[in-house]
C-alpha cells in the first residue's frame, strides 16, 4: 500500500489490524502480494508470501480443499474473482497450517477496479469458520445418534417381542415334554426328553439374550465359571460363523471363576469374537478364544486401570487378520466408531462400545494387542472371584414328580397352545380347570362363579386386558383369590409391581410341570364348605 509514512494510512492500517478478519490484497494479474493485516497472520499461522503468485498459492499458504488435497488453483478466490468481476465466496478452504492446525475458512474475494473498469487489485477477506464447523459437525452427528438411538430402540422393542412369543413357544415344549415324561418308560425315552430340556434351557438363554437387547432381561450376579462359558461360546460360533474361519477354545486349566453376569459377560465374548470374525473380512483364517488365571501386580494394575492388584482372569479373543492400525486403537471402544462403513457387515459402532462397558462394570480391563505373526488380540482381565468354584447346570431341569392335588384352577393367557397344554397338564395331575383368552374372559368366568376358584394362573402380557389390569379388576370381585403370575420378564415394572400388590408367586416362562405343580400346592385355596 503506498505511502506508509501518511497519516490516513496508518489510521486505517491499525483498524485493518484489529478486525476480526483476515484481509489480505494482492495486484492483478500478477497476483503479487500488496497487504496483510494481523488477523491474516494468525489465521494463516505466518506471515505474507511474498513468492506466492496466481497459479501458486496452495504450496505456499497450505490451502486444500475439505478434502486434506491442495486446493486447485484455477478456482482459488482471487481467480474466481477476476473471472466474475464480483464478489465471489468460497467456503471450503482449509487451511493446513506448520504447527499442523487445521483452520476452515470461509473467502470473499472483491475485486477492485480502476475509473476504465479495469482490475487493478483484488481483497480477499477470511474468516475463520472453525466454530460454526465444528457446530455443523456436532449438529450432524447428533442428528446421527438420535437416529441410530431410535433404530436401536425399534430394535429393542422387536427383540423384546420375539422374545416375549419365544418364550410362550418354549413354554409349550416344555410343558409337552414334563407331561411325556410322566408316561416314559424305557431309557431311550427319558433321554429323548432330557435332550428336549436343554434345547429349552438353550433356547431360554437366547430369549434372554433378547429381552437383555430390548432392556427387558434379568441381570444378575454370581460365581461365573469362564472356561466354561467360552468353551461355550467358541462351540456356537464354530457351527454359525463362516465355514472358513476356523474357531478354538484354549484354556490353562485354572478354575477361571469370575462374579459376574453370565449373560453379559457370553456377550463380552460373542462381540470380541464377532469383531475377530469382520477383521478376516470373509477371506477366512483362525480365531483362538483363550482363558487362563494370572495375578496382576501394583505396577501392572497401574498400566491397566481400574484394575487392582491380585488374582484375575484374562480372556484373550485373537485373530490372524490384518491387525489394528495404531492409529485406532485409540478410539475403537468409542460409540459410534467404525472401520466398517460399507457392504453388508457395516458396523454401527456398538460392539466393541458394548464391550467396554461391560468390562468396565465388572470392574475389569480391556487392551489391544498385536498376534504373532499378524492380527490382534483383545484381552480382557476381571477379578478372579473368591468363590471356589460356580454353580454348575447339567442343562436338565428338576424332573422330579410333580405333585397331584385337586381344585379348581383359572388358566389366564392368550397363547392358545401354551393355554392348552398347561390346562391339560393340570387335569392330569387331578385339577378342575377353567381357561380364559384374556383378562375379560377371565373377570366373566370369576363373576360368575365367586369365591369357587381356588387360584389364577394369570400371564402378564396380553391383548384387550393386560395382567395387570385383570389383576387389580379380579381383586375387586374376589379378593383372597389367590393369583400365580406367568412372564418371562420378571424385572418389568408391572411384575414387580404386581408381586408387591399381592401376587403370590411369579413364575418365569417357560417352566416345567413340576415347578408348577409344586407352586399351586402350596398357594391353591381350599374349596369353599358346602
Amino acid at each position: 500500500m503506498s505511502n506508509p509514512k501518511n497519516p490516513d494510512y496508518e489510521l486505517i492500517r491499525s483498524i485493518a489490524d484489529d478486525l476480526p478478519v483476515g484481509v489480505w490484497v494482492a495486484k492483478v494479474p500478477s497476483g503479487d502480494f500488496v497487504y496483510s493485516n494481523r488477523t491474516f497472520v494468525e489465521i494463516m499461522g505466518q506471515g505474507p508470501r511474498d513468492e506466492a503468485r496466481i497459479g501458486d498459492y496452495s504450496g505456499p499458504y497450505g490451502i486444500c480443499g475439505t478434502d486434506g488435497k491442495p486446493y486447485p488453483e484455477d478456482r482459488m478466490p482471487i481467480v474466481r474473482a477476476l473471472q466474475a468481476r464480483e464478489v465471489v465466496v468460497v467456503d471450503d478452504l482449509v487451511i493446513h497450517r506448520h504447527d499442523g492446525r487445521r483452520i476452515p475458512v470461509r473467502a470473499h474475494a472483491r475485486p477492485v477496479m480502476d475509473d476504465g473498469q479495469t482490475i487493478t487489485h483484488v481483497v480477499i477477506v477470511f474468516f475463520d469458520i472453525t466454530k460454526e464447523v465444528e457446530a455443523h459437525r456436532a449438529s450432524i452427528e447428533l442428528e446421527a445418534r438420535l437416529r441410530h438411538g431410535q433404530r436401536m430402540q425399534s430394535i429393542g422393542q422387536l427383540a423384546g417381542g420375539i422374545a416375549h412369543d419365544f418364550n410362550n413357544v418354549l413354554a409349550v415344549i416344555q410343558m409337552l415334554a414334563s407331561r411325556l415324561s410322566l408316561e416314559a418308560r424305557s431309557q431311550t425315552s427319558t433321554d429323548v426328553l432330557q435332550q428336549i430340556d436343554l434345547a429349552v434351557e438353550s433356547g431360554t438363554r437366547l430369549a434372554q439374550q433378547l429381552l437383555l437387547m430390548g432392556g427387558r432381561g434379568r441381570t444378575t450376579n454370581s460365581p461365573v465359571g469362564m472356561n466354561e462359558l467360552t468353551a461355550s461360546v467358541a462351540q456356537l460360533l464354530s457351527r454359525t460363523l463362516d465355514r472358513r474361519i476356523e474357531v478354538s477354545h484354549q484354556s490353562d486349566g485354572s478354575p477361571a471363576i469370575v462374579d459376574g453376569d453370565p449373560s453379559r459377560l457370553e456377550q463380552v465374548v460373542m462381540n470380541l469374537a464377532i469383531n475377530a470374525r469382520d477383521a478376516l473380512a470373509g477371506t477366512g483364517g483362525k480365531v483362538i478364544i483363550r482363558v487362563r488365571s494370572q495375578p496382576v501386580d501394583a505396577e501392572a494394575a497401574a498400566q491397566l486401570p481400574p484394575l487392582k492388584p491380585g488374582a484375575h482372569v484374562v480372556i484373550e479373543v485373537e485373530d490372524d487378520g490384518p491387525g489394528i492400525p495404531p492409529e485406532l486403537r485409540g478410539r475403537i471402544f468409542e460409540p459410534y466408531f467404525t472401520t466398517r462403513t460399507t457392504g453388508e457387515q457395516r458396523g454401527s459402532g456398538l460392539g466393541l462400545a458394548t464391550v467396554y462397558g461391560i468390562v468396565e462394570a465388572h470392574e475389569g480391563a480391556i487392551e489391544v494387542c498385536d498376534a504373532a505373526p499378524h492380527g490382534a488380540v483383545m484381552r480382557v482381565w476381571l477379578p478372579a472371584s473368591a468363590a471356589l468354584k460356580a454353580p454348575v447346570s447339567t442343562g436338565v431341569r428338576d424332573r422330579g414328580a410333580p405333585i397331584h392335588g385337586s381344585g379348581r384352577v383359572l388358566v389366564v393367557d392368550d397363547e392358545d397352545a401354551l393355554r392348552r397344554a398347561v390346562a391339560a397338564s393340570l387335569q392330569s395331575l387331578g385339577y378342575e380347570v377353567l381357561e380364559a383368552a384374556d383378562g375379560i374372559e377371565a373377570l366373566a368366568i370369576i363373576a360368575r362363579q365367586p369365591g369357587t376358584i381356588g387360584l389364577m394362573l394369570l400371564d402378564l402380557v396380553m391383548p384387550r386386558m393386560d395382567g395387570r389390569a385383570t389383576f387389580t379388576a379380579a381383586r375387586e370381585l374376589d379378593p383372597t383369590l389367590p393369583v400365580i403370575l406367568a412372564t418371562g420378564t420378571p424385572e418389568d415394572p408391572s411384575a414387580v409391581e404386581l408381586a408387591g400388590a399381592g401376587v403370590v408367586e411369579v413364575l418365569v416362562k417357560p417352566y416345567a410341570l413340576p415347578e408348577l405343580s409344586r407352586v399351586i400346592a402350596r398357594t391353591l385355596r381350599p374349596p369353599p364348605a358346602r
